[in-house]
């Protein structure tokens, strides 16, 4: 041993998988490539500024060569802070075209199903659908103890962030909170006639699998902007939104996508039914905020859709009423 040598140093050119600020350092090398990006290439410095989750890019556009070559940019940017696409995956064959800085990226193609952020994707159909995992809907037996912890681990396995299964899940939301007002433990074993409910309901949810939904937020061939279509409504359970985009196609035809969705169960306090009205049409404006920051798409006319009593309430005759009507014309 050397001990009077001077030490040798090294340092690590590279992030270290599994460092705790890995994701972190990854991210901002990310913008940053981006950033230096925008002068050759705005549009695909913006899709990695806006359309990325950690490692997936998501994005769409009007037509095929649009996307050839915007994927092709987004390579030569990436390129440029030493990031590589690993593949391509589209409802359109690309023509296999990439760029000279990544000639080895693999083109996807005739592949069924692919798993975007979360949600299974049918490239094929260019749809949106659900996987429900066999242990998410299991039999009742004589061994299967059904209990609050076990129903809510189920009703959590369903990833749906857009709410395509909204109008489901919150019956499940709706059957936790009855657990929770009858004080059942956690791990105590539910009555038999509860425990009946819940496998009547996770039976139905077998029938997700075969629920699409479109990808694309507009039909082939349309004429002019859509409408954006929102409706609220709510229940002594329960309040809602949800957002549709309504194309005029011609001929009187018209063709309508679903947008996104939103449910909640009603607060244990109980609230009057004008009120809990009032609740989803805050609901309803937050999901049109929402949407409008995040859509690219133009439209020519907002609709929002609720029962028409409520609306008189924007128009308050007590000191009391005022100060709760204030608050959702804020929102």
């Amino acid at each position: 041993m050397q001990t009077d040598k001077k030490p040798d140093v090294f340092m690590k050119t590279v992030v270290t998988f599994g460092d705790k600020p890995a994701p972190a350092m990854a991210q901002i090398a990310l913008k940053r490539t981006a950033e230096e990006g925008k002068k050759d290439h705005p549009q695909a410095s913006r899709v990695i500024e806006q359309d990325i989750y950690m490692d997936d890019i998501c994005t769409s556009v009007m037509t095929e060569d649009e996307a050839s070559l915007l994927t092709q940019d987004i390579d030569e940017v990436l390129s440029g802070g030493g990031f590589k696409v690993k593949e391509w995956i589209s409802n359109a064959a690309l023509r296999g075209k990439t760029s000279e800085a990544n000639k080895e990226i693999r083109m996807v193609e005739n592949q069924s199903d692919e798993k975007v952020l979360g949600t299974v994707w049918n490239q094929r159909e260019d749809e949106f659908s659900y996987r429900v995992k066999p242990e998410v809907h299991p039999l009742m037996g004589a061994a299967q103890m059904w209990t609050k912890r076990k129903i809510l681990s189920r009703i959590a396995g369903i990833f749906d962030p857009i709410g395509f299964a909204a109008a489901f899940l919150i019956k499940a939301k709706i059957g936790m909170q009855r657990l929770w007002e009858k004080g059942v433990g956690w791990d105590e074993e539910l009555p038999v006639e509860v425990s009946s409910e819940w496998e009547r309901l996770f039976q139905e949810m077998k029938t997700l699998n075969d629920v699409t939904f479109q990808r694309s937020l507009s039909p082939p061939q349309f004429q002019g902007n859509p409408m954006l279509c929102i409706f609220c409504d709510a229940s002594e359970m329960a309040f809602g939104a949800c957002v549709y985009l309504r194309w005029e196609l011609g001929d009187n035809e018209y063709d309508v996508r679903f947008v996104a969705a939103k449910s909640r169960v009603a607060p244990l306090k109980r609230l009057t039914l004008p009120r809990l009205e009032l609740q989803g049409a805050v609901m309803a404006a937050r999901l049109y905020a929402a949407i409008k920051e995040e859509m690219t798409l133009d439209v020519d006319s907002v609709v929002f859709m609720t029962d028409s009593m409520i609306v008189s309430w924007l128009d308050p005759q007590s000191s009391q009423e005022i100060q709760v009507i204030c608050f959702y014309k804020g929102e």
